[in-house]
Parts: structure tokens; sequence; C-alpha cells
């Protein structure tokens, strides 16, 4: 039986039943095409990822694994998450525990900052990588973000059930706080989102999605 994590506050699992790390890595990581991506950095260059709805910290650690294959030496990742709701500590390490073994350091590294989590930023380093995590509402952090993204992860739980992580004004900050060229990634097609997304600055696509969803949505910040 695949781990499915549940939401009660939003009445939604965190990821479909395709399983976690399969769609995750399809939808966000592949969707934002960060293999490549990460393997042309050059040295001393930061990348930075930005995700709404940091969840479970599994995009979190997905993304420091395919940074340590593939970024070259001397590169630095910085990643952005946002996170109203974190889930019990207790409750997290309960899911990592169930998590591929070949993720573990990372999402050991973000379990430390948990107990000293306070309302607004957070900052943890890991090696080559710095967390920034705002704890709160993702449209009071986003004017302060720390640094400009060059992908975003946009992971809230679905617009029905979360419509304000999904509103104009929230991406049109998204946009605000995207590099020239910037990508953005997710599991939603709903119709609002891609109206949303567009009038925000972004050109979306819908691509084959992971089954039993039949689509995902790619986008790219407008020039």
């Amino acid at each position: 039986m695949k781990l499915r994590p549940y939401s009660a506050t939003f009445a939604e699992h965190y990821w479909s039943p395709a399983g976690g790390v399969t769609e995750k890595t399809a939808v966000f990581l592949a969707g934002n095409q960060l293999p490549a991506r990460l393997a042309a950095m050059q040295f001393h260059q930061t990348f930075t990822v930005a995700e709404l709805g940091l969840g479970t910290g599994l995009n979190f650690a997905l993304t420091l694994q395919l940074f340590a294959t593939m970024a070259p030496t001397a590169a630095n990742l910085c990643y952005v998450g946002y996170e109203a709701y974190p889930l019990p500590l207790a409750e997290l390490q309960t899911i990592h525990a169930q998590l591929p073994a070949t993720l573990q350091p990372w999402l050991a590294g973000l379990v430390m900052l948990w107990p000293n989590l306070k309302p607004g930023w957070n900052t943890h380093i890991m090696g080559p990588c710095t967390l920034h995590l705002y704890y709160g509402e993702a449209i009071m952090g986003l004017p302060t973000q720390p640094r400009k993204a060059d992908a975003w992860y946009l992971d809230g739980f679905s617009p029905a059930k979360n419509p304000d992580l999904w509103g104009l004004p929230l991406l049109q900050q998204v946009a605000a706080q995207s590099n020239a060229g910037a990508t953005v990634a997710t599991y939603s097609i709903a119709r609002s989102v891609r109206d949303n997304l567009t009038a925000a600055g972004f050109a979306v696509q819908k691509r084959a999605g992971v089954p039993p969803k039949r689509d995902r949505l790619e986008g790219q910040l407008k020039v």
C-alpha cells in the first residue's frame, strides 16, 4: 500500500495514488526541466527554487538529491518554501520514515529546523543549500522573499480546497519574485489556475500527467 499522507485542514491527500516520489519528480522536477538546468550551472552560480506548500518536505528532499547528483562542484542551491500549516513534528517524522532511504539525509536536515520554527522567515543551511522557509500565509511572505526564483513548484492543495494559494494577487507576486525566464510547474490544470497564471505573465501549456491524472501544467515567465 502506497504512503498517502492526509491533511485534515484541507480534507485532501498530499499526493495522488501514483505515489509521492513518482508524481512529484515528474510534475515538479521534470516539469521545471531541473535535471538539464542544474547540470548546466556555472561555477559558484546559485539556482533558486521556490515552493508554495512545503507540506511533507518531499519536493525539497527530491530537489536536494537531484542537485547533489547533477550540479557542478561549488554551485549553490537556494530553496524558498512557504507553509501556513506545518505538520506536527511527530507526524512529519512518521511520514519521513516511510520514504526512500536515499532521501533520508535531506529529510533529516529539514527536521532539524522544525522544533525552532517561528512565524515568518526561518533559515537553515545544509552544505551548498540554503533553505528559507516562511511559516505563514504565502501572500504575506512573498513581498520579502530573500531571492528571486528560477523555478516554482505550485504545490498547494487543490484550488477548490485552497483557493487563496491560486488567486491572481498571489500569482502576480510569484511573477514579481521571479527571474527572467523563470518556470512554473503544477499538477493543477484548473481553468482558474491557467487564467491567473496567464494574467500574471506566464505562458502555460498542458503536459501529460501522471496517472490517474491525465494532465499537468508547465509555464514560463514571458519576457
